[in-house]
């Protein structure tokens, strides 16, 4: 994965040197491409630092009582417009009352950013759907994250959240990705003692499922 953006870097320098791109046009094009793929790099040395401190058990959240509600509203505010430059739809059901988790509110937003900038990256030619949805159990909260994308074959489902895996789907598109960013969310949504899951959806895309204890407010502020 960095030997394919440095082997580009390398040689669009060389084009530059050689004066392959003579026009200023194609100079700023050249320039652009180089920007995008030190980008992609800086990215990629991120995400293997960060699975890294996961792996060290050096990683500290800073946790604090969040309204779940008042997150995802924060989420599709965040994300919609991203969303909507696609020609995309972005919406929110939530379905049950007012629910609070002590949990890490910028690493839980990483979660988000990873699975919602999946589902933009690996659209189908359809307009893209993106569906939250809230609710709960006796087991705390659950929130699915539902797209209408390429989708997941049923026995590559349990191994995204393997680091560096992609699916035979995205392998096969011009797609750039580590196949770390699922497997960083697996381990953010673990260390808050939940879990996260993948399957397939009626759309024919993918749902991500993640589950979060639900804080107490009377119980377990006591």
């Amino acid at each position: 994965d960095l030997r394919t953006p440095i082997t580009s870097i390398r040689g669009y320098v060389q084009g530059l040197k050689d004066g392959v791109a003579r026009t200023e046009e194609s100079q700023k094009e050249y320039l652009e491409t180089i920007e995008s793929k030190t980008y992609m790099i800086e990215s990629l040395l991120n995400e293997l630092f960060e699975i890294t401190s996961y792996d060290n058990h050096t990683i500290k959240l800073s946790k604090q009582m969040v309204n779940l509600r008042d997150f995802l509203s924060d989420c599709v505010d965040a994300f919609d417009n991203d969303v909507h430059k696609v020609g995309g739809k972005l919406s929110l059901h939530y379905i049950i009352k007012d629910a609070y988790i002590h949990v890490d509110p910028e690493k839980l937003m990483r979660v988000f950013i990873n699975i919602i900038e999946n589902a933009i990256k690996y659209r189908s030619q359809k307009p893209l759907e993106i569906v939250i949805l809230a609710n709960q159990d006796d087991d705390g909260v659950f929130i699915n994250i539902s797209d209408n994308g390429i989708g997941v074959s049923e026995p590559e489902l349990p191994r995204i959240f393997e680091r560096f895996y992609r699916s035979d789907k995205s392998r096969n598109l011009d797609i750039n990705g580590s196949g770390i960013g699922l497997s960083i969310c697996r381990e953010i949504i673990a260390s808050h003692g939940g879990k996260i899951w993948a399957s397939g959806n009626d759309s024919h895309g993918l749902t991500l499922s993640i589950r979060l204890k639900e804080f107490d407010m009377v119980n377990d502020a006591n």
